[in-house]
């Protein structure tokens, strides 16, 4: 059984291209390769990054003799096989941790309030800057090279409109736009970033890192760390 989702162009172009846009199409031609039969059906859709549509895809019984051999054994050696694994160090490393690995976990909740905390220390209190919407803070602490909490290469370009401000360019995600919502009050207000993983506000900020917290029933925080001054 698998559940799949596809990017939306411009992601994989050439296989939208091939099948003119249509997921459905594109997964047909998937199972088709595989030799084996196929239930499929589509369980949601939305408009996020795209047109995305998740399918639930099940098999229905083994190959026959009759099928004609796949090549399915060849695309498959073009990933690698993460669990179970057969790498003797990686055995070791399980048997070792296994009672920790095994441990009940504390809850979801608990872990992401002790983590939005540890990031929101990151930031000495004498470092920490009053956020604004001044063209100052835009220029010599938003835009600029950040790397976030998982390693990957974020640049911050000041946009070319009034809205949005700035644009957030991943390496391998695309740009998303960093705007400012001022309060109802118009007292203050929060720089926004709205990317793949929602919206996130920015919580505190110096001129060597930023803290952007997701609020709601699912919160979470991250870290960017500038990678150059």
């Amino acid at each position: 059984m698998h559940i799949i989702e596809l990017p939306d162009r411009p992601w994989l172009d050439h296989v939208h291209e091939a099948f003119e846009g249509n997921p459905q199409a594109i997964l047909e031609a998937v199972g088709k390769r595989t030799g084996f039969q196929w239930e499929m059906k589509k369980i949601y859709e939305n408009a996020w990054i795209g047109h995305r549509e998740l399918w639930l895809l099940r098999r229905t019984g083994e190959k026959t003799p009759t099928q004609a051999k796949t090549d399915s054994d060849g695309i498959a050696a073009f990933f690698p096989s993460v669990l179970p694994s057969t790498d003797p160090e990686f055995e070791e490393w399980m048997k070792e941790n296994a009672s920790v690995i095994d441990a009940t976990p504390r809850p979801l909740g608990e872990r992401r309030q002790s983590r939005q905390e540890t990031l929101g220390n990151k930031i000495n209190a004498e470092d920490k800057l009053v956020i604004d919407n001044a063209p100052e803070f835009l220029q010599d602490v938003l835009l600029g090279e950040w790397m976030n909490d998982y390693g990957e290469e974020i640049d911050l370009w000041k946009g070319t409109t009034e809205e949005p401000k700035a644009w957030a360019i991943y390496a391998t995600r695309g740009r998303h736009p960093i705007t400012w919502q001022a309060d109802t009050d118009g007292t203050g207000g929060n720089w926004r970033l709205t990317n793949h993983g929602g919206v996130f506000l920015l919580e505190a900020a110096s001129k060597a890192a930023l803290v952007w917290t997701r609020h709601g029933s699912d919160p979470f925080t991250t870290c960017w760390q500038r990678r150059s001054e």
